[in-house]
């Protein structure tokens, strides 16, 4: 297992090498003068002392490949850069006053507690859900559960987070005022005060992870009950729970295991609006005002970390596979 573990992560250097590559080149170190007169303000008409001096600062007067070196060895060290648009202000030493980016590694370390907070509800939510309805399906199908399971899914798919989330508030925060609308709650504040205000937008993107790994789960599930080692583990008299939990549903993990890892990436992007509707500034809220103000920096931070999180669930999905099937370490 140390081996497959160790090819996977060699595989993903040159991955992440072109992924670095592709985020510098559409930053804005390919227009050094553009990203000088943002920091500057966006006025075009400042003057050229300032954008000199804004350029040294950003170290834009130097040539590109030495540009990428010195964004690759921050990158490296968790240092995503400053906020273009987003200034606060700094005493220096001699008394003065100065108004420098923030960090944007601080502004997302600062966020993804609440968007991951939302996230961990609707995984929790999809996951448990999608499991429950899909071996309902896939061990009795045809049934009357099984046809009520597939329209539930078929709705679930088909319904968008933002429209589900406002029905949501209607019913429980307009007409019955059980939980709150908006707002965010740290933990640290109380279980039912954080939980209470993310319940709902966890809900809204958990419903379609849910209804696509109830689909693949019944899918996979109808083709491994009926494999004759499944007849087998029967013949012994095998009970049910071991025969479905030790033979069936490990094999058929497999394809629900898939569609798990893509659309946790999906929850992310739907955290995006989610997040602007009920007033939580995660990491949606940063991806809305940075694309507002034109802030490449915090853009490219936040991809670069959407990227990142994105190939450590494909990784661990990978994992999975290899501890489920033997056959995919050979291979």
């Amino acid at each position: 297992m140390g081996t497959v573990i160790l090819r996977r992560l060699l595989t993903l250097i040159p991955m992440m090498f072109l992924v670095s590559i592709g985020l510098f080149a559409i930053s804005l170190q390919l227009n050094p003068d553009k990203a000088a007169h943002i920091r500057a303000g966006g006025a075009e008409n400042a003057s050229l002392e300032i954008i000199e001096s804004i350029r040294r600062e950003l170290h834009l007067d130097k040539p590109i490949h030495e540009r990428y070196g010195r964004w690759l060895y921050d990158v490296v060290r968790l240092d995503l850069g400053e906020s273009l648009t987003r200034p606060i202000p700094v005493d220096t030493p001699d008394g003065r006053t100065e108004f420098r980016g923030r960090s944007v590694a601080t502004e997302i370390r600062n966020a993804l507690p609440r968007t991951l907070s939302i996230a961990m509800v609707g995984v929790v939510f999809g996951v448990t859900v999608g499991v429950t309805v899909g071996l309902i399906g896939g061990l009795r199908p045809g049934s009357l559960l099984d046809r009520f399971s597939v329209l539930g899914t078929t709705a679930g798919i088909a319904m968008p987070s933002f429209w589900l989330i406002m029905l949501l508030i209607i019913a429980f925060s307009v007409n019955r005022d059980w939980l709150p609308a908006t707002g965010y709650e740290p933990l640290e504040t109380g279980l039912w005060s954080w939980l209470s205000r993310i319940l709902l937008p966890g809900i809204s993107v958990g419903v379609a992870m849910a209804a696509v790994t109830a689909r693949q789960l019944r899918a996979a599930l109808m083709d491994v009950m009926g494999a004759a080692y499944i007849r087998t583990a029967w013949a012994k008299g095998g009970s049910s729970a071991r025969v479905v939990v030790r033979h069936a549903l490990k094999n058929a993990a497999n394809a629900p295991l898939t569609v798990m890892g893509n659309q946790f990436a999906h929850l992310l992007s739907g955290t995006i609006v989610i997040e602007s509707l009920v007033g939580i500034r995660g990491l949606g809220w940063l991806v809305v005002t940075a694309v507002r103000s034109n802030d490449i920096t915090m853009i490219q931070g936040l991809v670069l970390f959407f990227v990142v999180v994105t190939v450590a669930i494909n990784l661990i999905i990978d994992l999975l596979y290899s501890y489920l099937n033997p056959k995919v370490r050979v291979s």
